[in-house]
């Protein structure tokens, strides 16, 4: 007879997720919200933009993570079906990866700055293009720490992963708007949200252990499998978080 498959995820930690999904989404609302109430009207125009802006290139890492927990989930089957791993075997740690898909990634986005610049941002808005640039590649090791705990069925710690970053963007924007503070805190606000894995990693066993993964194979296929799946997710992030861009 055979032996009875175990599940994949549960009940509860499918309605944990479900919860997740909407607090990010219901946090996303109440900053935009936030931000209408508390800047001018041309400040709030330029804060959309670079929501828009800075919500296409996250959602386009979001192929990081989908490519993260294949190949984790992938890898941990195979070894499961092993008894041991092969001496000698060649590995790599996928966050290196990932991250270096980041910087690829931001290197990118820079190159474009003269498309972003006197089109869709202020002409001469060089903070904005720095701070997107500079946080693209440390984005990519949030969706990657995200990725990691769905391919090894860590469905609290990917659950927290979606719904903190949400939160904790609301708050700071909230404590943002208390203070009276303009463009550029509700700008870093929001771009805070991709150094919140780094807490993660301090405080979540599971966090931590995805963070020194090392999986059988060469890391160059790693990588192009990822930017793949980085370029796949362009058109979806453009339609669904960088419409606002092509209205400016």
């Amino acid at each position: 007879s055979e032996e009875p498959t175990e599940a994949v995820i549960n009940r509860g930690q499918s309605l944990f997720i479900t919860a997740s999904s909407i607090i990010s989404a219901g946090t996303t609302f109440l900053v935009t919200w936030l931000a209408a109430r508390s800047l001018t009207v041309e400040d709030n125009k330029d804060f959309l933009v670079f929501w828009s802006l800075t919500s296409l290139v996250f959602a386009t890492l979001l192929g990081v993570q989908q490519e993260s927990a294949r190949l984790i989930g992938s890898d941990q089957l195979s070894q499961q079906k092993k008894a041991t791993r092969a001496p000698g075997e060649s590995t790599y740690n996928l966050l290196v990866v990932a991250t270096w898909v980041g910087v690829t990634c931001a290197i990118i986005f820079a190159a474009l700055t003269p498309v972003w610049l006197g089109t869709v941002l202020p002409a001469g808005d060089w903070r904005t293009v720095l701070l997107i640039t500079l946080v693209t590649a440390v984005y990519a090791c949030h969706v990657y720490c995200i990725g990691a705990m769905a391919g090894t069925r860590a469905w609290t710690e990917y659950a927290l992963l979606i719904s903190t970053g949400g939160i904790f963007c609301f708050l700071c924007t909230l404590l943002a708007s208390a203070l009276g503070a303009g463009l550029l805190a509700f700008q870093l606000s929001f771009l805070a949200t991709a150094f919140l894995w780094l807490v993660f990693v301090v405080f979540s066993p599971r966090v931590r252990g995805a963070t020194r993964l090392r999986l059988v194979g060469r890391p160059g296929v790693a990588y192009r499998g990822m930017m793949l799946a980085v370029g796949t997710a362009v058109a979806i992030a453009a339609m669904s978080t960088g419409f606002p861009i092509f209205l400016e």
